[in-house]
């Protein structure tokens, strides 16, 4: 008869809670997405939700990807981006609000 093996459920259950909970800390589990820029990602999100076309990302692409351009700071890089992706927005919500009723954009109590 070879070793006894044990049930793998027993062996866990039997390390304890706070044990785990370190070695799920340790992991850095997380259900959110890792993001580098997170404002550069939150800049898209919100042209994604005003119906932004492919060309108009394009369009705030072309504004920080010139040719041969290297930036040497990661943040310099991240804000031309998001001056780029602010562009297009500004240009989208202000093109919304050339569109909309007068009467939508009145104030209620006035």
């Amino acid at each position: 008869m070879m070793g006894h093996v044990t049930d793998t459920y027993n062996q866990v259950q039997s390390l304890g809670v706070e044990k785990l909970r370190a070695a799920y800390k340790s992991a850095n589990l997380s259900i959110a997405t890792d993001s580098k820029n997170g404002k550069v990602d939150l800049l898209k999100q919100m042209l994604r939700s005003l119906d932004a076309t492919p060309d108009e990302t394009a369009e705030a692409f072309k504004s920080f990807t010139e040719q041969n351009k290297i930036y040497t700071d990661p943040e310099k890089q991240a804000q031309q981006e998001m001056q780029g992706f602010m562009t297009v927005l500004v240009n989208k919500i202000s093109d919304r609000l050339k569109n909309q009723q007068p009467s939508a954009l009145k104030s209620p109590g006035l």
